[in-house]
């Protein structure tokens, strides 16, 4: 009874200023052991990358990884983390000759820290989340700033899971509404009752506004 309420239990988003639960053990790859949590790497500053092998920024980003954590080892730990199969990683990770640790088949991390698009950064101190960023803030003078103590703020990474890529944008509400519209496109079928005709007008930004309606 008492497994069955455990499992029924949601998992809790994790945001910055969270300590980190209690995790499953995931599998990993370029790690001593064939399972890790997080926990496993609890005396360094951690910065969780959630990549996969089609994002091309994601690959492009893995070199400067490498090197990042040759600089700072012993007081940095890159983990990567993919819900990619584990023979198909291995291989792609050997080509590129990435030997940082890399959570695969990862199911259960996405839980902790959802998100939309990837490259996506965690960066975990001391048992807690200090920042969610872009990779982009992944460098040598932020990691520094952490590592020294000093007080940083980074522009945090957030997803917008309202927004539907299969719906247009701003309509019925989809990632937005329509009061963020600022400049738009739109290619419509035939409306009856809406009078035809159109015209060129520019607006106060000198952008050209072009309308055609029920034109060919």
């Amino acid at each position: 009874f008492c497994s069955v309420i455990c499992n029924a239990q949601t998992v809790k988003a994790l945001k910055v200023g969270d300590a980190l639960p209690i995790m499953p053990a995931g599998a990993i790859i370029n790690y001593k052991a064939p399972s890790a949590t997080l926990a496993d790497f609890k005396n360094e500053l951690v910065i969780l990358d959630f990549w996969s092998t089609w994002c091309e920024p994601c690959v492009k980003a893995m070199p400067r990884f490498e090197a990042l954590q040759q600089k700072f080892k012993g007081r940095v730990q890159f983990v990567l983390a993919t819900p990619q199969e584990k023979d198909k990683i291995k291989k792609f990770l050997a080509k590129k000759n990435v030997v940082l640790p890399c959570f695969v088949d990862d199911k259960e991390l996405p839980k902790y820290f959802p998100h939309n698009s990837v490259p996506h950064e965690v960066w975990i101190k001391d048992g807690k989340v200090i920042a969610i960023t872009y990779a982009e803030i992944v460098t040598e003078e932020n990691i520094q700033k952490v590592i020294d103590g000093e007080e940083v703020y980074f522009v945090e990474k957030k997803s917008n899971f309202d927004y539907n890529i299969f719906q247009p944008l701003l309509v019925s509400g989809n990632g937005a509404n329509a009061n963020d519209l600022l400049y738009h496109s739109v290619i419509t079928g035939y409306l009856d009752g809406i009078p035809d005709g159109g015209g060129v007008m520019t607006d106060s930004l000198n952008r050209y506004k072009i309308r055609v309606i029920d034109g060919s």
